[in-house]
């Protein structure tokens, strides 16, 4: 389970690209609508492999915010 938290000062926030992928986070997968400041999404994975993901947040006037690329390795 991917989980993060996400705040906005403007109270705009729209949606978020969910990238995961097992070389760079460059492969998007899903599309989250904003609804909470504490979002989770599972995903499938395999056993014994690095993954990398990043978060991109949008707000209503397109505005982005990239969160960076994170890595987890599976057991």
């Amino acid at each position: 389970t991917l989980s993060w938290n996400a705040s906005d000062v403007d109270g705009d926030l729209a949606q978020f690209e969910v990238y995961l992928d097992q070389t760079d986070a460059s492969t998007r997968i899903e599309t989250i609508d904003y609804q909470a400041q504490e979002i989770s999404l599972a995903v499938e994975v395999e056993k014994g492999v690095t993954y990398y993901w990043k978060i991109i947040a949008i707000d209503a006037n397109g505005n982005q915010s990239n969160s960076g690329v994170y890595a987890f390795r599976t057991n």
